[in-house]
């Protein structure tokens, strides 16, 4: 008996004299109510040496000016961003697309008069004479016209929705998580949510860290290898995004299947089990 109580002061003075190290984490891409927020909350809750908290990055910083001081080690330790090769030469990338590709589905949102402009469409080639609409920042129109897809470049996103409605172009693709907001937010407006067809190229976002926090990285991977293994990964994911995921497959769609020249070449498409697809019937 006195032996057992000798070794539970020992173990009690060791706890006392290593507690548990507590470190900040500054994190760009989310406030604490969102996915992105939460899944790096719940990566790094599995790490016995260290209390990680997660706050939100509260200053202001374009999206550039963030992986910046990432890279300088200034102000923020974590962000939340689309996989680029420009980004993965900047900061350490970790691997594990966190919206498992969605940002890559995309659902057009025509104008009503056309509202059966997919519809009737027989091949990819069909598909590429249409017309489409971007505003001309976003990466997407490097995307769509390397594929070979007509674009109309728009340089104010508000007008886009209203240009669509004049009929100015004939589709303007949303991702899944948003068009139906998108919709709702312009339902003043004549235009809707195409009926019949998924537009899909890959793209991966990643949390990104300084390449020196090697410690960071290792944290941050192995937590998300722990969730993806033990089912958490999935289930936080489908708390966010699982409407939108069970609406899209409410309806049989043609998929326009598109390359992406921005994705970097180390991005993990052969692990399937990080990816999400919603092919219901490929196109040609």
């Amino acid at each position: 008996m006195l032996k057992r109580i000798c070794i539970i002061l020992i173990c009690f003075i060791a706890l006392l004299a290593n507690p548990l190290q507590a470190k900040d984490i500054i994190f760009y891409g989310g406030d604490k109510n969102s996915y992105n927020h939460q899944i790096l909350h719940h990566a790094l809750s599995y790490q016995q040496h260290t209390n990680y908290l997660v706050k939100t990055y509260t200053g202001y910083a374009p999206k550039q000016r963030a992986y910046l001081n990432l890279s300088n080690q200034e102000e923020i330790d974590v962000v939340f961003g689309g996989a680029t090769i420009e980004r993965e030469q900047l900061n350490h990338a970790i691997r594990i697309p966190l919206l498992k590709g969605l940002n890559g589905w995309r659902i057009p949102l025509v104008n009503k008069k056309n509202g059966n402009i997919f519809k009737n469409l027989s091949s990819t080639e069909e598909f590429k004479q249409l017309l489409a609409g971007q505003f001309h920042l976003w990466s997407d129109v490097v995307v769509l016209q390397s594929n070979n897809i007509r674009v109309h470049k728009a340089t104010n996103v508000k007008g886009m929705y209203q240009m669509l409605h004049k009929g100015r172009f004939d589709y303007f693709p949303r991702s899944i998580l948003e068009v139906w907001s998108d919709m709702e937010r312009h339902k003043q407006l004549d235009i809707m949510v195409e009926q019949h067809t998924l537009i899909h190229y890959p793209s991966a976002y990643y949390f990104y860290v300084n390449y020196q926090d090697v410690r960071l990285i290792k944290d941050i991977t192995s937590g998300l290898e722990s969730a993806i293994k033990d089912g958490s990964f999935d289930k936080l994911f489908n708390q966010h995004y699982g409407e939108q995921i069970n609406k899209v497959k409410q309806t049989l769609r043609k998929t326009y299947q598109l390359t992406n020249p921005h994705l970097p070449p180390k991005t993990p498409l052969s692990r399937k089990e990080l990816w999400l697809d919603l092919n219901m019937h490929p196109t040609t």
